[in-house]
């Protein structure tokens, strides 16, 4: 099970799965609100996301980069559907989720209340590929 970052569980749902093969990880993850689920509040670049089951390849961990580890599906229930990519932001430990903005070279943070205000029902689902570090 996922080790959610900057997000409350509470009566919510998440459910993971993973596999390694030789140094290549892949998985896929999902986060259903519940009542007394939340994610962080808006505060700079604050964005939710999760504990990789596996440490990544220290390249990951180089400071400024930004790697493109799969995508996300954002669904504000009975709304509408939101997508987003998630990285790993010069860490070799965690995964974020960024909603996809208005242009490609644009990302916006996933929390309380972006890209849409988060409520019970609501769901964060991801993909992720990357190498393992040995």
């Amino acid at each position: 099970m996922p080790a959610l970052t900057r997000a409350t569980l509470g009566d919510g749902q998440v459910e993971g799965w993973w596999s390694r093969v030789g140094q290549l990880v892949e998985g896929v993850g999902r986060f259903a609100l519940g009542p007394s689920s939340s994610l962080a509040a808006a505060s700079g670049n604050n964005t939710v996301g999760w504990s990789l089951p596996l440490p990544a390849a220290a390249f990951y961990g180089t400071a400024g980069t930004n790697h493109d580890l799969g995508t996300a599906t954002l669904l504000n229930s009975g709304v509408q559907i939101y997508f987003g990519r998630v990285l790993a932001e010069a860490s070799v430990s965690e995964a974020k989720v960024y909603a996809e903005a208005s242009s490609p070279t644009v990302r916006a943070p996933v929390n309380a209340t972006a890209p849409f205000t988060w409520k019970p029902g609501d769901v964060l689902s991801w993909t992720f590929r990357y190498v393992a570090a040995s």
